[in-house]
């Protein structure tokens, strides 16, 4: 595997770890913990910073690298002289990402435990609110298996409205688009009236069961069930 400007995202996603745009978390190769313990950037030249929260080395972190494939000479981190970087000014500046992102990695396993649990909660959409609010803007068709209602759902604000839950398919994680909802079938008179719970990031709910080649995406679950329906 050639060196190249994102080198620290490669290393993340080999290691199964969680990419946030300029920095990545994952599990410490060194001391195989079961918790992201390593944070990996690109530094100044391109050059890889690592660092393990638990204590590892940047030594050990880098020749582990390459003993399992993930990097293929370990002096090119070093330099020429096989001299450590001072890493320590680049740190610096990354040193807030760095220090949270064991916090965010935290926030986000949250809120997919906390969208798979709504889900659960909540009960085929069929002869619900729910459908009632599909039926006021005409959607007359079957509605999948990838909607659900739930009665007491909880919005950013704090407060409880019934809603619309649909499953958000393709995601890292877990993760549900939320239409809120008022008691007469109309979309609930609040902001933000529909809301994503998890990282939805590559994700799609599924409207329909795919049928020969063709693929239609659509910008709204309303919009795509209502041509659902001229299908």
């Amino acid at each position: 595997m050639s060196f190249a400007k994102n080198k620290a995202q490669e290393i993340t996603g080999a290691l199964h770890g969680q990419w946030f745009g300029t920095y990545g978390v994952a599990c410490c190769p060194v001391h195989k913990d079961s918790r992201p313990s390593l944070s990996l950037s690109n530094g100044k030249d391109d050059r890889l910073l690592a660092r393990c929260h638990a204590g590892c080395s940047f030594d050990d972190i880098i020749h582990k690298l390459r003993s399992i494939g993930l990097i293929k000479s370990a002096s090119r981190y070093y330099g020429q002289n096989l001299t450590k970087p001072d890493i320590s000014k680049e740190y610096k500046t990354n040193v807030q990402l760095q220090n949270t992102s064991g916090l965010e990695y935290k926030t986000s396993a949250r809120k997919a435990d906390t969208a798979q649990k709504l889900w659960n909660e909540a009960k085929p959409i069929d002869g619900t609110l729910g459908a009632r609010y599909l039926h006021r803007r005409g959607i007359d068709c079957a509605l999948p298996d990838s909607l659900r209602f739930h009665g007491n759902c909880r919005h950013p604000s704090g407060s409880y409205f019934p809603a619309m839950i649909a499953r958000v398919d393709g995601c890292d994680a877990f993760a549900v688009h939320r239409t809120y909802l008022s008691p007469d079938g109309t979309k609930a008179s609040i902001e933000p009236a529909k809301a994503m719970l998890g990282s939805v990031l590559g994700g799609a709910v599924h409207l329909t069961a795919c049928a020969g080649d063709r693929l239609v995406i659509c910008e709204g679950i309303e919009t795509g069930l209502s041509l659902a329906c001229g299908l």
